[in-house]
C-alpha cells in the first residue's frame, strides 16, 4: 500500500510549463530584406509576455522559445512545437502566443462548411519569400498540432493577436462566417486575387489553396481542458497601439496585461476574458471584438489552465545596474512591464523612487535624500502607477454665478430665445446650414451684441456652466491623465458649454446638454452652421445635490472619454493622476 501511495502522488506532483512565443514585427521579401508591410508592436508583445508568463506563473526561462522576427519561421515554430511535445506529459500547461499579421485565403474545397464557408484563415510568418507560401500557417496546420496536445492531455492555452484569428482552430459558432473584406489599418493585409498559390508568397495577392482537409477542432475532443483566446473576430482587424509610455503594442495585448497589472490575485479564465471584453470595448472603446474558445471545465482554472492560486505572483525585484548623482539605473525595462511612474522601494534602506524613463530594457528613476544606492542592490516594485501625458487640452467656462441664482436669469434670458422657429439646438442644429452660435456670458452689454445678429438666420445659443457645478467638474477631470485642464480658452482644443434643447421629432423632452465645442472668439461662436461634437451628456434639470453633482461628473467624465478616444487610438491612461 506504501508503493501504490507513493506510485500514484510522485510522478504527477510537479505540472511543468511551456510557452512558444512568436512575435513579427519585420517581413522579409528576400532574406535579410524588409518589404513594406512591418509592425511595430509585435517583438514588444512577444517579449512582454515572455516576463509576463515567467514572473505571473513561474514559468521557467528554459521552458520558454521566443521566437522574433527572421527567426519566426514555420520551420523553427516546427521544431519548437516538437520540443515541447517530446518533453511535456499530461498535465502540463503549455501557451501558444502568436503576435503579427493574420490573414484569410480563398478555398474553394470548404465551401461546404458551414463556418468556413469558402475562407481559411493562416497566420503570417516573417519568411514571405518561402516557396509554396510556406510562410503561412494555416488553420488546418494549426490544428494537427494543437490535437497533438490535446491528445497527450496536456493543458493547452493558445493566444492571437493578429487579424482574422477569431476561429482559427476553434468549435463552431453561432454565427456563420460572413466575409466582407475590411480596409487596410496597421495589423492587416488585404489582398487581391491571384491565379496561383505555387510561387513564392506576395503581400499584394489573396492566395487561393485546394484544401480538402477536414480536421477536427481541438475543442471538439470532449475534456480537451482546450482554450483558444483571439484578439478579434474572424473578418475583423487587429489593432496596433501605443501605451501610456508611448510604447507600440497590439490593443489585445495591452489589455491582457493592463488586467493582470491591476490585479494582484490570481483569476479564473472566466473572470480573465470578461475583464478583456469589458477593457477592450467599452474602457478603451476599440472596436474589435475578441473571441473566446474553451473547454467548459477551464472557466475556474486560471489562465494557464492550472488550478486557480498556482499562479500567484511573487514581489517583482529588479536590481540596481548603475549609480550616479542620485540617479539609479535599473535592469529592466517596458519589455518586463515597467512604465514610467512606477515606484520601487529598498526597504533594507528605507528609501523609494518613481520611475521618470523606461526603456527596453532598462529604467532610471532619481532618489531623494542622501542614502547612497550600490551597484547590485535590489529594489521590490511596490507600486504600479503609470504616469502619461495628455491628448486633450480642455477649457471648463465658468458663470460668475450657482446654479440656484443661475436658473431665474435662465428663466428669464434664455427660454424666451428658444421660443422663437429660428432657435435650434445640439438636436437640430444638425439641419441648419445657414445659422450662428451665441455664448449667454450674462455680460451687461450682452444685449447690444446679440442685437448685432441677422434676424433672418437660425441661432443657436450656449452658455458657460453655473460656478458650483463647473468646480465639481473640475474637480473630476483632475484626475484624468489624458486630458489637461487649461485656464483660458484659447488655450483648450475644446470648451465644455451647456446647451438647451427644446422638445422636438429629434428629442422628445426638454433638456439641458453638456456638449464640447472649438475655442471660439467673443459671443459669436461662427457662421454656417453650429459644431457641436457627438459626444454629448443630457439631464432633465440642473441639481447641485451631491448625488446629481456625483451622476453629473461621471457622465461628463465618460463623453470626454469618448471625446478623447475620437482623438487618439492609443491607450487611455485608466490611474487617477497623482
Amino acid at each position: 500500500m506504501s508503493f501504490i501511495f507513493y506510485f500514484q502522488i510522485i510522478p504527477g506532483k510537479a505540472q511543468s510549463k511551456y510557452a512558444l512565443l512568436i512575435g513579427v514585427n519585420e517581413y522579409y521579401e528576400k532574406p535579410g530584406v524588409t518589404g513594406g508591410h512591418s509592425l511595430k508592436g509585435c517583438v514588444n508583445d512577444a517579449l512582454s509576455m515572455q516576463s509576463f508568463l515567467m514572473n505571473r506563473f513561474g514559468f521557467t526561462p528554459t521552458n520558454i522559445t521566443t521566437l522574433l522576427n527572421a527567426r519566426a519561421t514555420q520551420a523553427n515554430m516546427t521544431v519548437a512545437l516538437q520540443n515541447i511535445l517530446q518533453k511535456g506529459k499530461a498535465g502540463d500547461a503549455v501557451v501558444f502566443y502568436f503576435c503579427g499579421h493574420g490573414i484569410y485565403m480563398k478555398n474553394a474545397a470548404n465551401l461546404s462548411d458551414t463556418l468556413k464557408k469558402g475562407y481559411n484563415q493562416a497566420l503570417c510568418m516573417s519568411n514571405l519569400y518561402a516557396p509554396n507560401l510556406d510562410c503561412l500557417v494555416k488553420d488546418n496546420t494549426l490544428k494537427k498540432w494543437f490535437n497533438q496536445f490535446v491528445g497527450k492531455k496536456m493543458i493547452l492555452t493558445a493566444l492571437f493577436d493578429c487579424c482574422f484569428s477569431g476561429q482559427l482552430a476553434m468549435s463552431p459558432s453561432q454565427e456563420y462566417l460572413t466575409f466582407t473584406p475590411p480596409a487596410t489599418t496597421d495589423k492587416s493585409i488585404v489582398f487581391e486575387a491571384v491565379d496561383s498559390a505555387s510561387r513564392s508568397f506576395n503581400m499584394s495577392e489573396t492566395p487561393i489553396i485546394a484544401d480538402y482537409s477536414r480536421i477536427p477542432r481541438p475543442s471538439e475532443t470532449p475534456n480537451s481542458k482546450f482554450a483558444s483566446i483571439s484578439a478579434c473576430t474572424d473578418n475583423e482587424i487587429a489593432l496596433e497601439i501605443y501605451d501610456e509610455s508611448g510604447v507600440p503594442h497590439g490593443a489585445f495585448t495591452k489589455t491582457l496585461l493592463n488586467i493582470y497589472e491591476k490585479n494582484k490575485s490570481d483569476l479564473p479564465l472566466a473572470q480573465v476574458l470578461q475583464e478583456i471584453t469589458l477593457q477592450m470595448n467599452y474602457v478603451q472603446q476599440y472596436v474589435q471584438k475578441p473571441t473566446y474558445y474553451y473547454d467548459t471545465q477551464r472557466t475556474q482554472m486560471n489562465l494557464i489552465g492550472l488550478p486557480v492560486g498556482t499562479g500567484a505572483a511573487k514581489p517583482y525585484v529588479a536590481t540596481c545596474i548603475r549609480y550616479a548623482n542620485k540617479t539609479v539605473t535599473l535592469n529592466a525595462g517596458w519589455n518586463d512591464g515597467l512604465a514610467r511612474g512606477n515606484t520601487f522601494s529598498n526597504k533594507a534602506k528605507k528609501l523609494s523612487f518613481r520611475l521618470t524613463r523606461v526603456y527596453a530594457d532598462s529604467a532610471i528613476g532619481v532618489i531623494k535624500g542622501n542614502t547612497v544606492v550600490g551597484k547590485g542592490d535590489r529594489f521590490e516594485l511596490i507600486d504600479r502607477y503609470r504616469s502619461s501625458d495628455p491628448f486633450v487640452k480642455i477649457y471648463v467656462p465658468e458663470l460668475n454665478m450657482s446654479t440656484e441664482a443661475f436658473l431665474p436669469v435662465f428663466n428669464k434670458q434664455i427660454l424666451p430665445l428658444t421660443k422663437s422657429t429660428k432657435y435650434i439646438d445640439y438636436y437640430t442644429s444638425a439641419s441648419k446650414s445657414e445659422s450662428f452660435n451665441y455664448v449667454f456670458t450674462n455680460e451687461p452689454d450682452e444685449a447690444k451684441a446679440f442685437s448685432t445678429i441677422p434676424k433672418d438666420l437660425h441661432y443657436s445659443i450656449v452658455f458657460p456652466l453655473p460656478s458650483d457645478i463647473a468646480v465639481a467638474i473640475r474637480k473630476k477631470l483632475a484626475k484624468d491623465q489624458n486630458v489637461k485642464l487649461v485656464n483660458a480658452p484659447e488655450a483648450a482644443d475644446v470648451l465644455l458649454y451647456l446647451n438647451y434643447a427644446v422638445a422636438s421629432p429629434f428629442h422628445e423632452q426638454p433638456s439641458f446638454v453638456f456638449t464640447y465645442r472649438p475655442p471660439s472668439n467673443g459671443p459669436v461662436i461662427a457662421i454656417g452652421g453650429p459644431t457641436f461634437f457627438i459626444p454629448n451628456l443630457s439631464v432633465d434639470k440642473l441639481e447641485i445635490s451631491q448625488k446629481a453633482l456625483n451622476t453629473l461628473t461621471a457622465g461628463i467624465q465618460a463623453i470626454t472619454r469618448e471625446l478623447t478616444r475620437g482623438k487618439t487610438t492609443w491607450w487611455l491612461n485608466g490611474y487617477a493622476r497623482k
